[in-house]
């Protein structure tokens, strides 16, 4: 018998089948990377903010905590609209003796001392603050302290975010 058509076997793929496999391949390749390294960006980021808003928090929290139970802010001490802000407070110890408790920024970190001594830094090694600010409000009824803190992580991502609260100071009324 006789063929008409006569068809060929063909083994393996052509050049320009691997070619274009190859390119595919590389497309294909490329956008995964690509995903990877977004999403590991975002998770390093995500890290950085969280550990800026802890330690925001917690220094945020010690200093109102202190405010609230101070019995008066030593207004000679202290330096308010300005940064970096010196917040000095007059309050007393568990046994009811006189403390002095300021709250000062040193090469970025907020110190804590207590009469005159300091008892450590309230931020992180990898987090400055770039601006500290307090505001004396006082009115008829009392005193009060508004915080305004800006932080810096630069722990690979470099992130600055701006914290604020307004304590007032139970002791005065």
């Amino acid at each position: 018998m006789h063929h008409f058509f006569s068809t060929k076997q063909q083994r393996g793929y052509s050049v320009i089948e691997l070619i274009i496999y190859l390119a595919l391949f590389a497309l294909l390749s490329i956008a995964i990377i690509n995903a990877l390294i977004i999403a590991m960006k975002s998770f390093a980021e995500v890290k950085t903010m969280r550990a800026l808003a802890s330690t925001a928090s917690l220094t945020m929290e010690r200093m109102s905590r202190e405010i609230r139970g101070a019995q008066s802010i030593d207004t000679a001490g202290s330096t308010f609209t300005t940064s970096p802000g010196v917040l000095s407070l007059n309050t007393l110890d568990g046994s009811g003796a006189a403390r002095v408790v300021v709250f000062d920024v040193v090469n970025g970190a907020l110190r804590l001392k207590e009469n005159g001594v300091v008892t450590g830094t309230l931020t992180d090694a990898h987090e400055s603050i770039s601006s500290l600010i307090f505001r004396k409000i006082t009115t008829p009824v009392g005193t009060a302290v508004k915080i305004e803190m800006t932080i810096t992580n630069a722990s690979g991502i470099v992130i600055t975010r701006n914290f604020y609260d307004t304590v007032v100071v139970r002791g005065e009324y």
